[in-house]
């Protein structure tokens, strides 16, 4: 059976858990880039809330895709539901 995945939002962040990684997306404030991160959720009791990856995009669709293919290139391990750690927004001029 396939894993369903879909995005949560709250206070202008999306998360997705996906093979034991928190992907989160910042929503910008205003104009400027949205930065994504990428969270390893696969071993708490080794490493808890490891950043694996963290870059910026354009527009809220391009950061989803790139977060999304990361996770796949990444492995596949079981889905965390605990909370992860959050990054902030990178403003643009």
């Amino acid at each position: 059976m396939s894993e369903a995945h879909r995005w949560n939002g709250k206070d202008g962040v999306l998360w997705m858990e996906k093979h034991g990684f928190r992907l989160v997306v910042h929503l910008p404030l205003s104009k400027g880039y949205v930065r994504f991160v990428v969270i390893d959720h696969r071993d708490p009791n080794d490493h808890p809330d490891r950043l694996i990856a963290s870059e910026t995009h354009e527009d809220v669709a391009k950061a989803k895709n790139a977060t999304e293919r990361m996770a796949e290139r990444l492995g596949v391990g079981p889905t965390v539901t605990s909370p992860g750690a959050i990054c902030g927004v990178v403003d643009g001029d």
